[in-house]
């Protein structure tokens, strides 16, 4: 049975060729990059929209170009123990457009082993990595749930948005 075991090479979930490959985090995540590391830049991705005012922002693109901003000069993360959800989980992805568990074949040790993930379970393939992954589907699912209930629909942010009045989600929706 295959085991993941990350490389800690930082070279797939660490470099960024384009801002669509940029990770997504949640408001408190941002909140947290962006005390650690001014610089850091956001832009609305997942959102509510709320009325033709006001967007709840539920994930950010954090947007990245090139390696990370955290990674020092050995390619190691100087965040890890504090890291984002969606670096936690890495290789494992979440398909927004169907909300399916993926593997990104982007990954070194996952490319050697693509046979192997065919038959496996990833609970059982991705140990550190597979709690995170069910964290942030959880936390979609309460969100989207509260939305729900408010009558908000799940979208992805377009530029048109831009000036409407954003609001972290966990400013308008407590879980």
């Amino acid at each position: 049975m295959f085991k993941f075991n990350c490389l800690l090479c930082g070279a797939v979930c660490c470099t960024f060729k384009s801002e669509e490959e940029s990770p997504l985090v949640f408001p408190w995540e941002k909140r947290r990059l962006e005390r650690l590391n001014k610089s850091s830049m956001f832009e609305p991705y997942i959102i509510y929209k709320i009325n033709n005012e006001e967007i709840g922002v539920l994930m950010y693109r954090w947007k990245i170009e090139g390696r990370c901003l955290f990674l020092n000069r050995e390619g190691r993360c100087t965040i890890h123990n504090s890291k984002p959800l969606s670096c936690k989980m890495f290789p494992l992805i979440i398909g927004l457009d169907d909300f399916t568990l993926r593997v990104s074949a982007d990954c070194e040790v996952v490319k050697n082993h693509i046979n192997d993930l065919e038959t496996s379970d990833p609970k059982s393939s991705f140990p550190a990595e597979y709690p995170h992954a069910m964290k942030v589907f959880e936390l979609i699912i309460k969100y989207d749930r509260e939305a729900k209930k408010k009558g908000w629909n799940r979208e992805i942010f377009k530029k048109e948005y831009s000036a409407h009045r954003i609001i972290d989600i966990d400013n308008l929706i407590k879980i």
